[in-house]
């Protein structure tokens, strides 16, 4: 349920996707419902086209009446590869990989997570030490 696994959810070409303009907190907001890990979630999209929240559908069938959500906001460029670009239209973050640095979930309506993200580090390789004994093992073939 991270903003870009919904999305990627979303646009698979067999998710059967609807989108709908709703009215939340009196502002207009863009959501999408779509089937994912056999449960149906329904994203939030802000004015910048970033997911703000992701939630299941009540009454899911595989959660029963357990309603999980995530809230996600202040999303910030972590690519720090690349230079940015101008800002987008919106506010946007632009020129990177946008990620959120406030992210809190939610079951039925609890808080069982809150964190804030100071520093995300893109594609950091995983170092795992090798056991002597598969060392001595792998000589031996």
């Amino acid at each position: 349920m991270t903003p870009h696994g919904a999305m990627k959810a979303a646009q698979d070409a067999g998710s059967k996707r609807t989108m709908a303009n709703e009215t939340v907190d009196g502002k207009s907001v863009t959501t999408m419902s779509f089937p994912a890990a056999g449960s149906t979630l329904k994203a939030y999209l802000d004015d910048a086209g970033m997911i703000t929240r992701v939630h299941t559908m009540g009454g899911d069938r595989s959660l029963g009446k357990t309603v999980i959500e995530f809230q996600y906001a202040g999303y910030k460029d972590h690519d720090i590869l690349r230079a940015p670009a101008s800002p987008t239209p919106g506010g946007a973050p632009s020129g990177g990989i946008p990620f959120p640095s406030h992210i809190v979930q939610k079951i039925n309506g609890e808080v069982v997570l809150d964190v804030m993200l100071t520093e995300v580090t893109l594609n950091r390789g995983l170092v795992l030490e090798v056991p002597p004994a598969v060392e001595r093992a792998r000589g031996r073939k």
